[in-house]
């Protein structure tokens, strides 16, 4: 009979209540990502989040900026856009500084583009950098602003850019949200005119 006060009521509760503390903490854990920072849902990254940019005549040494999705606020509520980052950077390549762009003063966004102006384009390293201060949008409001990241090709490339991670405040709290993004950057034969 002393296998039977395994089974007491007792035991029962305190083995019941470990496992739902379990499950209760297992859910928590999935809602927040690290750092405790809430996952959010309020941005959007439109059409760039559904296609892929890239470029497969890069030469070892050059330069580019990698432009981020261009933010969308697709909530009820305003968000202040703090900082976005590449997180899935492939051997071969080096992001350094990250930038803030406006898409009007640039002529739209530039979503892969050489340092220098090269093929005609106005070079990035001449565009305002708004970085520093939040880009504050509006419920249902789409950004003039967007992250780019200046790259810098090291070496053979044989994955993409990617993991697009935004950190935003709204309603006083603080979020992380990733949106889809792909850049392909590529070493391949120079391009026509290239010296």
């Amino acid at each position: 009979m002393a296998s039977l006060a395994s089974s007491s009521p007792t035991r029962r509760r305190v083995t019941l209540t470990a496992a739902l503390l379990v499950s209760v903490l297992a859910v928590g854990c999935e809602s927040q990502p690290s750092g405790g920072v809430a996952q959010g849902h309020a941005l959007n990254g439109g059409m760039q989040s559904t296609g892929r940019v890239g470029i497969e005549h890069a030469q070892l040494g050059e330069v580019f900026w990698a432009a981020l999705p261009l933010p969308n606020n697709t909530s009820k509520d305003s968000v202040a856009i703090n900082k976005a980052r590449f997180t899935e950077i492939p051997k071969g390549l080096k992001v350094g500084e990250y930038r803030i762009f406006n898409a009007t003063e640039a002529g739209g966004i530039y979503l892969l583009a050489y340092t220098g102006g090269k093929y005609g384009t106005k070079d990035p390293e001449k565009l305002t950098n708004y970085a520093g201060k939040p880009i504050q949008l509006k419920a249902n409001q789409e950004s003039d602003y967007y992250f780019a990241a200046k790259v810098t090709v090291t070496g053979p490339i044989h994955k993409d850019l990617g993991g697009c991670s935004f950190w935003y405040k709204q309603n006083g709290k603080e979020y992380k949200q990733n949106l889809s993004c792909q850049t392909t950057i590529r070493i391949g034969k120079p391009l026509p005119g290239d010296s």
